[in-house]
């Protein structure tokens, strides 16, 4: 049996798609930028901002997609997108800010391991179902581009390290 694979998958694509690549990108490039050897806290603005710019492409994604085509890869390309970009990199950034903190005691680095892990499959589950949960009279639970600024913003303004862990 041999699968044959679409000769130009870039035709499945739509413009409110490549926000979505922009928006994984970005993600992307902020956890680049915080494991570079440069430890600053221009590093941190830096990938801070790469995340903010990166839920922008998500809001952008969007609106082309409502009122433009929206392709069959888009829900699909946009999750993925959003995993990288509102799961991964907020945690990575997190990690980054917070490690000398947690570096005090095992416990409190299990902890904060544990807590990281546990926004990660939270960020997982709610982008996965998101697309099957979608109602047109309201929003249900909490957009993960929510709880990304808020996670970003406790940290980037360093918040007592247990007060975050709770």
């Amino acid at each position: 049996m041999r699968i044959q694979l679409p000769k130009h998958m870039i035709k499945f694509l739509t413009f409110a798609d490549v926000f979505s690549l922009i928006n994984g990108c970005l993600g992307f490039l902020a956890i680049i930028i915080l494991f570079s050897f440069i430890t600053s806290f221009d590093v941190i603005r830096v990938s801070f901002s790469f995340i903010l710019l990166a839920l922008l492409a998500d809001g952008l994604d969007g609106i082309i997609a409502r009122k433009k085509r929206a392709s069959e890869l888009g829900e699909y390309l946009e999750a993925m997108a959003d995993m990288i970009s509102m799961g991964i990199a907020p945690s990575v950034f997190v990690f980054k800010i917070y490690y000398d903190s947690s570096s005090s005691g095992l416990f409190l680095q299990f902890a904060f391991i544990i807590v990281l892990i546990l926004f990660v499959i939270c960020s997982i589950i709610r982008l996965s179902s998101f697309h099957l949960m979608k109602n047109e009279a309201y929003f249900v639970g909490i957009p993960a581009s929510a709880s990304t600024i808020f996670l970003l913003i406790a940290a980037f303004i360093k918040i007592n390290y247990l007060t975050f862990l709770l």
